[in-house]
């Protein structure tokens, strides 16, 4: 009988084997945790004596019985075993439907960055065409410089939004002002240089004018 049991444990074993080989097929997490029983299910038979099979099982019952409850126990809390350790640990359509989630994210953000992009560019030719009703000197000297303006604010809205997302902090260069500040001041200098020039070609054309009618 002793060799009958022994065949059988060593069948009951060789089953787990076969079953941890086809769940390396699925995957690496099944095959993990396929390996347990073969190690599990062992040390339950060893402690199958201490723990479930009683002295009153082993003086009433037949060494047949006795050695069904002892691999039906063992063989009970690998499954049980086996079933929390699977409900624990995600699956690939979970993890699957994580990154598909992330990138809708991604896709929805994207989207409404250019449809904010489409419309400030809609705002900007409403405000051309309603500048361009107006006298045609004055029109052009008007829509350049509001062109150049609103794009510059543009600009500066997008470097914002950069320098927000990327939250870096650049160092004091002087006087307690960062790089960031010494250039802002430069470029309102330049526009002032700007604006001045204009200002002065204006007079100049306006001067001339004057002078002609003078002169007829």
């Amino acid at each position: 009988m002793n060799t009958l049991y022994k065949i059988l444990l060593v069948l009951n074993y060789l089953a787990y084997v076969f079953i941890d080989i086809c769940a390396w097929g699925r995957g690496m997490k099944y095959g993990l945790i396929f390996l347990l029983p073969l190690v599990i299910f062992p040390v339950t038979l060893l402690i199958a004596d201490k723990v479930i099979i009683s002295r009153a099982d082993e003086f009433f019952l037949s060494e047949w019985s006795v050695f069904k409850k002892k691999v039906g126990w063992g063989n009970s809390v690998v499954v049980v075993i086996i079933i929390v350790l699977l409900q624990i640990t995600p699956t690939s359509r979970q993890r699957i439907s994580n990154g598909r989630g992330v990138e809708m994210k991604q896709e929805y953000l994207q989207t409404t960055n250019i449809k904010k992009d489409e419309a400030k560019g809609v705002e900007l030719k409403k405000v051309i065409r309603n500048s361009g009703q107006q006298d045609d000197r004055k029109s052009e000297a008007k829509q350049n410089s509001f062109k150049q303006v609103y794009f510059n604010e543009v600009k500066e809205e997008m470097k914002k939004e950069e320098m927000k997302k990327e939250e870096i902090q650049e160092p004091v260069v002087s006087n307690g002002k960062t790089e960031a500040e010494i250039r802002k001041e430069i470029k309102k200098t330049k526009k002032q240089e700007a604006i001045d020039k204009r200002k002065s070609r204006k007079e100049a054309r306006q001067a001339k004018k004057r002078q002609r009618k003078e002169e007829k």
